[in-house]
């Protein structure tokens, strides 16, 4: 049977009026960093149209492996099996909504995989009755519904707690296997998914200074970096491509999961001081798909592999005059003739954009390197004056002395 366009995640419309709400505010400052991931189980791959209950069963493995210190996997079957039997689905590999979901870990709990494994042919089969009595001591007692802000997802990851998502992907969403397991954003001439349009996951972690969420899927290891991908902040938390149906859920009342998963580290996850970092970088152009693919040709010029270079970027709706502007989201290279480069942009954006003011970047570090050379230069002049007033004043006491000398000697004559 082909799988339906918005595979294992089915859209709910909109967010139940009855949930119960997660409330940012017990995290005052937060960090720069958190990463779940450590206490993460390993990352498995799906069978069917089964993502909500993967990401579901890798939230409840947390806590059980935080809590109880287990690591044993939870059977995604049993928790998909009963999503669709909630909503008289259970006949068919077509998805599952999230609510169900979360209300058949409430109601059946969880078993262990071993009780019912994770195999196709098991997808349609009712669980065994020894899966439903071991899951009967393992039901989550509560779930948070998360509005779909940047500062709540946050708050809920500072926290400690994973959220389970869902998520519009495209064709370039597998650009996470080539890319460090980074996500770029959509663009354009990026078609839905055939096997995978709307696809549920499970928010792990985030990175302020590669603005990213870290996110585990439910495609086996091999995929993306180790099974996880960094999925930028605008991708995530915008109204069209999230299904504005995140969760976590609770396996007790009251935890203190967060500070062991804080970072307080500033720096990027994929540079180092080293890299040639450009920001805010916009052009106006009349020919976007030219000047990104002479710019894609210039970085591989100046790089030793496509692993030596990263950028990703939007572009705008045509203005009145026919003109797009380019914005780089991400924009970084290594490379070891860095001003010979950086010439060569500059050219290159001369050459695209309609006129000389129409483009614009920084590069990371200059300014603070300029404002260095500032520094020194008013140093230098101080120690000139310095030296200058030192000088003046040494003559000026030579030439007291001159005079003493003179007028001493007229008073002996």
């Amino acid at each position: 049977m082909k799988a339906p366009k918005i595979g294992g995640y089915r859209l709910p419309g909109k967010a139940p009026a009855n949930a119960n709400k997660y409330n940012a505010d017990k995290v005052e400052k937060l960090p720069s960093k958190v990463d779940l991931r450590k206490f993460m189980t390993a990352v498995e791959e799906q069978v069917g149209n089964s993502c909500v209950a993967n990401a579901l069963a890798g939230a409840y493995e947390y806590l059980t492996k935080r809590e109880l210190e287990d690591d044993t996997d939870v059977s995604r079957l049993f928790v998909y099996y009963n999503a669709r039997y909630l909503d008289d689905m259970h006949q068919e590999d077509a998805g599952s909504y999230m609510e169900t979901a979360i209300k058949g870990l409430k109601e059946y709990g969880a078993c262990s995989e071993s009780n019912w494994p994770n195999e196709d042919d098991l997808i349609l089969e009712e669980p065994n009755s020894d899966a439903y009595s071991e899951a009967e001591s393992f039901k989550i007692i509560d779930s948070k519904h998360l509005e779909t802000d940047l500062t709540v997802w946050k708050s809920a990851l500072a926290e400690g707690y994973p959220i389970a998502f869902a998520l519009n992907t495209f064709d370039s969403f597998d650009d996470a296997c080539n890319n460090k397991g980074r996500v770029p954003m959509p663009k354009k001439s990026d078609k839905t998914r055939e096997t995978h349009g709307w696809h549920a996951m499970l928010a792990v972690g985030y990175s302020d200074p590669d603005k990213v969420f870290i996110v585990r899927n439910s495609w086996g290891e091999e995929w993306g970096d180790k099974g996880y991908c960094y999925i930028p902040y605008d991708y995530v938390i915008h109204d069209e491509y999230n299904g504005h149906d995140s969760w976590i859920i609770k396996a007790i009342d009251e935890s203190n999961y967060g500070e062991e998963v804080w970072d307080k580290d500033e720096s990027s996850s994929f540079t180092d001081e080293d890299s040639t970092v450009i920001e805010d970088f916009y052009l106006l152009t009349e020919d976007p798909d030219g000047f990104i693919e002479d710019l894609e040709a210039l970085l591989e010029e100046y790089t030793e592999s496509e692993e030596g270079y990263y950028f990703d970027y939007e572009v705008s709706e045509e203005d009145e005059d026919g003109n797009c502007e380019i914005s780089m989201n991400d924009f970084y290279l290594d490379t070891e003739d860095e001003d010979s480069f950086l010439e060569a942009l500059e050219e290159l954006c001369i050459e695209y954009a309609v006129d000389d003011e129409e483009y614009d970047y920084q590069v990371a570090g200059y300014e603070d390197e300029e404002e260095d050379e500032e520094e020194e230069d008013e140093e230098e002049e101080e120690e000139e004056e310095d030296e200058e007033e030192e000088e003046d004043d040494e003559e000026e006491e030579e030439d007291d002395e001159e005079e003493e000398e003179e007028s001493s000697s007229k008073k002996r004559k």
